[in-house]
């Protein structure tokens, strides 16, 4: 995390240009750390996994405990890749139980009070 004013660095007598954030292994690395933009993108970016099983989620012969098997599988990795060290604040952590709720509504097809369900990811995992 950079404190305090960025400034210029030279390497092999040639200056490095010095940027606000970049992308580095898909992940979002800003100069103060925030990794807010990050989770946002990543959950985007699990939304559109999740409407591209569509298809799936809607076919009656797949029974529901193969369906949350298959968002387990291939949602929300998306969602959690390079999230581990990402530090989760209280609106963030709405959003993603948001998007945990947007998903098993996708699967169940019908809307979910939040005091019904339990959460598919152990209370112990980071994001």
């Amino acid at each position: 995390m950079a404190s305090g004013r960025i400034t210029s660095r030279q390497l092999d007598g040639e200056t490095v240009e010095t940027v606000r954030d970049f992308i580095l292994g898909g992940t979002k690395i800003t100069a103060d750390g925030d990794c807010s933009h990050e989770i946002k993108r990543r959950l985007l970016l699990g939304r559109k996994a999740m409407t591209n099983l569509g298809s799936i989620l809607k076919n009656r012969d797949i029974t529901l405990p193969t369906k949350v098997c298959l968002i387990k599988a291939m949602v929300f990795p998306v969602v959690i890749y390079g999230c581990e060290s990402c530090t989760i604040k209280k609106p963030e952590h709405r959003r993603i139980d948001a998007f945990e709720l947007w998903c098993l509504e996708k699967t169940l097809e019908s809307p979910l009070d939040r005091k019904e369900i339990q959460p598919v990811h152990p209370k112990g995992n980071q994001y």
